[in-house]
């Protein structure tokens, strides 16, 4: 994927070095609101057919991790200053095949309180990806609310942003149990799964 869609890119060459033009996505995470991002998740990926955007999240009621890891997992890359510092354990997931080359759903869930995307290509674990950018905590039966899940019995706990406050969830490699995960109010979890025979 990431191979096909660099032949579609426009590169220049500007003072002797090569510059590749990636379509810029700003305003997607700017409201807090399920609707507003998924529409604009939905315009990105499926109306405009971008599938390798440039992510400049900005949102003053989420904090810079939660979207550093929501936009360093979805298909793109991520606009970061040069002072940013990235986390190791972000990075690594990055670098996952399913991240890197995989197929991306968004989905809406628990009443459109959170939104979800699925990172899978085949043969390597799923990755989940969560966001609750609401004030208030959300339980989540992933295995009834994402048709590719609905045979998963148990996640893997990979990353959770800073404003993640749920102790049951916050051990690293943990597993759990896929029907009942809670995500914190203006936070984001990452899971791992292993993918069922129906994906």
């Amino acid at each position: 994927m990431v191979a096909e869609e660099l032949t579609k890119l426009q590169s220049y060459t500007v003072n002797q070095s090569l510059v590749v033009d990636l379509p810029l996505k700003a305003h997607v995470f700017d409201k807090v609101d399920v609707n507003y991002i998924d529409n604009n998740l939905n315009i990105t990926f499926k109306i405009d057919g971008i599938e390798w955007p440039l992510w400049k999240a900005h949102n003053s009621n989420l904090s810079r991790d939660t979207l550093d890891i929501v936009t360093n997992l979805l298909p793109g890359t991520t606009l970061v200053d040069a002072s940013a510092k990235i986390d190791t354990k972000l990075l690594k997931i990055r670098q996952m095949p399913s991240i890197m080359r995989g197929e991306c759903s968004i989905h809406k869930l628990e009443n459109e309180t959170v939104i979800a995307f699925l990172r899978v290509t085949s043969g390597n674990p799923g990755v989940l990806v969560a966001l609750n950018p609401l004030d208030k905590r959300a339980i989540i039966d992933f295995t009834s609310q994402i048709p590719a899940l609905s045979k998963v019995e148990e996640l893997t706990v990979q990353l959770y942003s800073s404003s993640y406050n749920e102790t049951e969830f916050m051990t690293v490699n943990k597993k759990v149990d896929a029907t009942k995960v809670s995500v914190s109010p203006k936070s984001v979890l990452v899971l791992s799964y292993v993918p069922k025979k129906s994906e």
